[in-house]
């Protein structure tokens, strides 16, 4: 199937629910330094993670922020 915004004959990827669902989370509380909320982006990092080990990709482990 080609795609639509570049016409080659890319392969389309699936959404990934628990992956976005988990960056979202994590995002939306990383940088408060309320307890809860360092919780809540914690979750978020293992949500993510959970989403990359089903895709076949290996979990994230280097520091949040980092770019890597």
């Amino acid at each position: 199937m080609r795609s639509p915004v570049t016409g080659s004959a890319a392969p389309e990827r699936q959404l990934r629910p628990r992956v976005n669902s988990g960056y979202i989370k994590e995002e939306m509380n990383e940088h408060s330094k309320d307890p809860s909320s360092q919780r809540k982006a914690q979750e978020g990092r293992d949500l993510r993670n959970e989403g990359r080990m089903e895709d076949g990709k290996p979990p994230k482990t280097t520091k949040p922020g980092t770019g890597h």
